[in-house]
């Protein structure tokens, strides 16, 4: 059960974000492109980390950070299912009793869903327009992936060579998602940054 928590529901979590990431950056794209022919005025492509809910009838509801609350529920899920898991309480025999304890791969798989939840919390915030510092919603995320990336890397303990294997280059594919939101946050007209880190996370969700 610990397993498919923490390999299932993040794999999923991030399939699914990129999928629909890459549908709204095609749309926005093609909008500012359409707006600027039509009006003759410039009005190029910027980046986000969220995007608005197309399917909502009424502009107001366009207007609320739905995604980032639908992150927040799927990282409550998520930890909400490690915390459950990660309890144990195998029979020691040396203390001839059961002794409870909290696996860690439980809990580094919570620190990555806390992180995630963090990074959607930013956006909320910056959306309901406090004072924030400028960039933070594309930092929390890079954070967040930084985070993923290092518990990952001490991911590796006792799993066979395949495993290993194939966590070292998943390893790599996160760094690739933290260099492209760098980029991203860099170069926020630049949509072929956001479609780097979309890629990098379809990847993820993937693998």
């Amino acid at each position: 059960m610990g397993t498919l928590m923490g390999h299932i529901v993040p794999g999923t979590f991030f399939a699914i974000f990129a999928i629909w990431w890459g549908f709204c950056v095609a749309v926005k794209y093609f909008h500012s492109r359409h707006s600027t022919k039509k009006s003759g005025k410039p009005n190029p492509y910027r980046t986000s980390t969220i995007f608005s809910c197309l399917c909502c009838p009424s502009p107001s509801l366009r207007e609320i950070p739905l995604e980032s609350y639908i992150k927040i529920i799927c990282v409550s899920i998520g930890m909400f299912g490690e915390i459950v898991t990660g309890f144990q309480h195998p029979y020691n025999e040396t203390l001839k009793r059961k002794v409870w304890y909290f696996a860690e791969v439980n809990a580094q798989h919570v620190t990555m869903f806390f992180t995630f939840g963090l990074a959607a919390l930013s956006e909320i915030l910056i959306h309901g327009k406090y004072n924030l510092p400028k960039g933070m919603d594309f930092i929390m995320n890079i954070l967040a992936f930084g985070v993923e990336a290092f518990l990952f890397h001490f991911h590796l303990h006792g799993r066979n060579e395949i495993d290993i294997h194939v966590h070292t280059l998943l390893v790599y594919n996160i760094g690739f998602c933290m260099l492209a939101g760098i980029w991203e946050y860099n170069r926020p007209n630049e949509i072929l940054a956001t479609y780097c880190r979309i890629a990098g996370t379809l990847l993820q969700g993937a693998w």
